[in-house]
């Protein structure tokens, strides 16, 4: 069940939770602000979670390279 893998794998599932998660936050604001036609909050509400994906997708993105 434990082998030397469970760590980097364990990290790159958390991280992509909360990559999806963000993502999914960030997608929902526009289209609440559409409906509701607010502004003043709207812009931090979206800025906020994808910023943070981002930066997941960003610290991510080297871990699938090949050292060859």
């Amino acid at each position: 069940m434990f082998n030397p893998a469970t760590g980097p794998e364990t990290t790159h599932m958390i991280l992509a939770a909360l990559m999806v998660a963000g993502f999914g936050v960030a997608s929902g604001t526009p289209w609440r602000s559409c409906a509701d036609g607010t502004t003043g909050t709207t812009v931090s509400a979206f800025s906020f979670p994808l910023t943070g994906a981002a930066i997941v997708v960003l610290t991510r993105c080297d871990c699938h390279s090949s050292s060859d």
